[in-house]
């Protein structure tokens, strides 16, 4: 469903246009009070459930309508934003939370539909070929549970059947092997790394490298993490690219535990 929250008369307008393309679209008002909350936002206290069961928000931004409150709200339904108006505090506020350009009120309603990208004439084609989700797993310095956290979401996501790998890609302080009661001296995911790099890591490789757990109704397979710091120049850009592209043909889910800062130039250069 679209939620056009555009005050009249273009509001009205541009639902009734979207439903003319064939689009499941309500309109609503765009107003909302500077401390709204998700449960009053655009002036009515149903639009909570309005957004629930939304996938796209048209919205006439300004700043009293792009607020922290709609931008959490549509975060957490994940409720993607198509910014209209003319309003340029509101044009600068699009651009600070990193949509696109807003749209003129008097767009046609054929326009926005191709800018929502919500044709219902062409179904969306499948993948040629499956692959899994990646998850990275990040937190601040020191010890705040991160490899504890992936640790847990990967053996929760291999019920039911499903295979997980679960990468240690930590350059600072890698933890999985030692909590988990696994050797750190495997080839791990350095190896994987150098692998994808000679374009020579596929499902078998992965299988062989990695260390899997031991689970009554799924398959969590682990890289384990470089064996100390001073290793980390190993996880260069291009071969955990590699490596995750090759993970993820393989794996249904890839979990990744990270560390919690880059590197400063000064250590790069010494």
């Amino acid at each position: 469903m679209i939620v056009v929250a555009v005050d009249d008369p273009h509001g009205a307008r541009l639902a009734a246009e979207l439903v003319a393309e064939g689009l499941d679209a309500v309109a609503v008002p765009a107003a909302a009070p500077a401390e709204a909350t998700e449960a009053t936002l655009f002036g009515r206290t149903d639009a909570g459930p309005v957004l629930a069961g939304a996938e796209v928000l048209v919205l006439a931004v300004a700043r009293t309508t792009l607020t922290s409150s709609v931008l959490a709200a549509c975060d957490r339904r994940g409720v993607r934003i198509v910014p209209v108006g003319a309003d340029p505090d509101g044009a600068a506020a699009a651009a600070a939370a990193g949509l696109a350009a807003p749209l003129p009120l008097d767009v046609p309603g054929w326009r926005l539909a191709e800018a929502i990208g919500a044709s219902p004439a062409v179904a969306a084609p499948a993948p040629a070929d499956s692959t899994g989700i990646v998850l990275t797993v990040w937190g601040p310095d020191g010890a705040p549970g991160r490899s504890t956290v992936a640790a847990a979401l990967a053996v929760e996501l291999a019920r039911g059947g499903r295979r997980v790998a679960l990468v240690d890609a930590d350059s600072h302080a890698p933890s999985l092997a030692l909590a988990l009661g696994l050797a750190d001296e495997g080839p791990g995911f350095a190896a994987a790394c150098r692998q994808a790099e000679r374009a020579a890591l596929d499902g078998a490789e992965l299988a062989r490298i990695s260390t899997p757990l031991d689970l009554a109704d799924g398959e969590v397979h682990v890289l384990t993490g470089i064996n100390r710091p001073s290793r980390w120049p190993e996880l260069s850009e291009a071969r955990v690219a590699g490596a995750l592209t090759a993970c993820r043909e393989w794996a249904d889910y890839v979990v990744v535990d990270v560390a919690a800062s880059l590197e400063r130039d000064e250590e790069i250069v010494s």
